[in-house]
This record gives structure tokens, C-alpha cells and sequence, in this order.
């Protein structure tokens, strides 16, 4: 159960200790990269039967994220994703409003497939509060002021090039998770910009195996070209517990 502390910040206890809601960063870096695939891939690698692939002109949406985090209030750790845009089973949301503002519809988000976390207090923080389907292991990042290189482990490394772009606000992110027999949706309003441009330079290449890689290669990611790429520096967001909408049906084995 949460504590609060004198100014009304929830503590929350976890496997590895405590830590104060919401969780912040204040400086990092991000790169996100959302590809084209087919909704029959982007099923196949869905963890849920409550959520399916968003259809956008006959094809899936699916993010691939890097995030270095250089200050936060539970210490710099750096986190690589793979997401699929859905919506809840049997609900019909508009995407024009998903393309707009997609905080503001609730039948649709980001279903996590992959989330692979430098450090084991993020991981587990993630894990036992948000439901995310982390796991710890190597994450090296280097940004630099038109480039970014991210080497994930030994599964696959993630190249990006980009001189210019065009500066727009950032968007909130928007999480489904399940939790515990919940079913959870999280909103993330951010406070930095992003600069899109480079999408034809992104190059993943697979290097070995894990959970992530296999997932890239399901989706066919080391051989497509992303339709849009977004570069941020200076991140800063608070990141809350995500708002129960629904339970999880029993599974019968």
C-alpha cells in the first residue's frame, strides 16, 4: 500500500525498496521510430486478447523507442522498447482523434511487447507498479548532437542520423498494461520538444538473440525503413500510476 510524505507524495514500496510517485525526469535523451507492418505480425506478437492492432490504411503501427535517462528521481537508467498501437477489443475509436490527441482516447494506446532496462530498481519498479513486461540488461546510448547509436546487449544495435528537422512539441505518452488482473492505462504528459527528421537513416541490425531481437525480427523491423523518426534532448516528464479500466478475464489453462 502507498505511504504519502509530508507534501503529499506517495511512496511506493517495492521488491528492491521505496520510491516517491510520480517517478521524474528531468534531462535525457529519446529517439522514437514508428514503422509500418503487417496487422497479422503485429498480432501475432500481442501478449493479450484484449487489445488488437490499430488498422491504419490496412497496416499495424508499431513504435520502437530508446530513452536515455540522465536525471531522474530514481537514478539515470536507459531503456529500449518495441509497442504496438491498439485499441480495446471490439471498440471502433476514431483515428483522426488518435492521431490529434491520443490521451484523450481512451480505447487506444501504445501495448508494450518489449521493454529492456539498464537497471534492476527501473525494471522492477516497472514491472510490479505498471505491469510492463521489463527485464534488465545492458542498454548503451550515445546521443549526440546529429546522431544516435543504441546497442542493445547482444541482441541488436539501432543507428540514427539526422543534421535537420523540424521542432514540434512532444507528445503525451499513452501505455496499456495488464497488472495484477487489471487492466491499467497510463498517461505521460511531457514538457520537451522533439525534432522529427531522419526516418530513411534509422538502421536496426540484429545482432544475436533475446526477447526484443526476436521480436524485431517477427515484426520484419531490421528490414523496413520507419515512416517517421522523432529525436528529443533535454526529456522531462512525471511518470504516475496508470488508471485501472477494466479487470483481466480469468485464464483457464
Amino acid at each position: 500500500m502507498a505511504e504519502s510524505t509530508s507534501d503529499s507524495h506517495p511512496i511506493e514500496r517495492i521488491s528492491l525498496g521505496e520510491l516517491e510517485l510520480p517517478v521524474r525526469v528531468t534531462d535525457g535523451s529519446s529517439l522514437a521510430c514508428i514503422y509500418r507492418v503487417s496487422l497479422d505480425a503485429a498480432r501475432a506478437v500481442l501478449l493479450s486478447n484484449l487489445f488488437e492492432p490499430v488498422s491504419v490504411g490496412g497496416d499495424a503501427l508499431v513504435q520502437v523507442t530508446a530513452l536515455q535517462y540522465d536525471e531522474t528521481s530514481i537514478g539515470p537508467y536507459n531503456e529500449f522498447g518495441v509497442m504496438v498501437m491498439v485499441q480495446r477489443s471490439g471498440s471502433t475509436p476514431s483515428r483522426m482523434r488518435m492521431l490529434m490527441s491520443l490521451e484523450n482516447v481512451e480505447d487506444a494506446g501504445w501495448y508494450v511487447v518489449n521493454l529492456a532496462v539498464s537497471t534492476g530498481f527501473a525494471c522492477a519498479a516497472g514491472r510490479e507498479l505498471w505491469g510492463y513486461p521489463g527485464y534488465v540488461t545492458q542498454v548503451d546510448t550515445e546521443f549526440d548532437r546529429d546522431e544516435a547509436q543504441v546497442i542493445l546487449n547482444e541482441e541488436l544495435v539501432l543507428e540514427h542520423r539526422a543534421r535537420f528537422g523540424i521542432t514540434v512539441p512532444g507528445r503525451p505518452f499513452v501505455y496499456f498494461s495488464e497488472l495484477e488482473g487489471r487492466l491499467l492505462r497510463t498517461v505521460v504528459p511531457v514538457e520537451h520538444s522533439q525534432r522529427m527528421g531522419g526516418a530513411r537513416s534509422v538502421r536496426i541490425q540484429v545482432t544475436g538473440d533475446g526477447p526484443t531481437a526476436e521480436t524485431v525480427r517477427r515484426l520484419g523491423l531490421d528490414r523496413r525503413r520507419p515512416m517517421f523518426a522523432a529525436r528529443a534532448d533535454h526529456v522531462k516528464l512525471a511518470l504516475r500510476l496508470g488508471i485501472p479500466i477494466g479487470s483481466v478475464p480469468i485464464r483457464i489453462s
